[in-house]
């Protein structure tokens, strides 16, 4: 997957490949919805509003952490609304934090520490994101 302000090269995330279960195990919605509010929090404290690169970096090696260990829930359990539904918020949090690394500048709501200015000149364009792998 990817996104792409403009014409710039897309960064590295990657979509997963499709189901590979489902697995014999009933799935745990505890677990589920802690992974969920630990989602929130990570998303809230590193990738909210206020930003910085430092931050939106270890939100990117959590969130990639979280998408491992969701691939491995995902394999062994039966598949649930709640389950397909945690997989997708992870997704999502993870092209957020790729663009967001990728834009350079602050703008509306997106404001980061290490960029407080805007940069017309190579951000006023849509932000595009792609699926790139199939």
């Amino acid at each position: 997957g990817g996104c792409a302000a403009g014409s710039g090269s897309t960064p590295d995330v990657s979509v997963p490949g499709g189901p590979v279960g489902p697995g014999p195990e009933a799935p745990d919605l505890a677990g589920l919805t802690a992974t969920r509010r630990h989602l929130r929090a990570l998303m809230w404290d590193d990738a909210g509003i206020v930003r910085s690169t430092a931050r939106l970096e270890r939100a990117r090696q959590e969130l990639a952490e979280l998408a491992a260990a969701d691939e491995v829930r995902w394999a062994r359990t039966r598949w649930t609304s709640e389950g397909a539904e945690l997989r997708n918020l992870i997704l999502v949090a993870r092209l957020i934090v790729a663009c967001s690394m990728r834009r350079r500048e602050s703008r509306g709501l997106h404001y980061t520490t290490d960029h407080p200015w805007r940069d017309n000149e190579h951000h006023l364009v849509d932000t595009v994101m792609r699926r790139m792998n199939g």
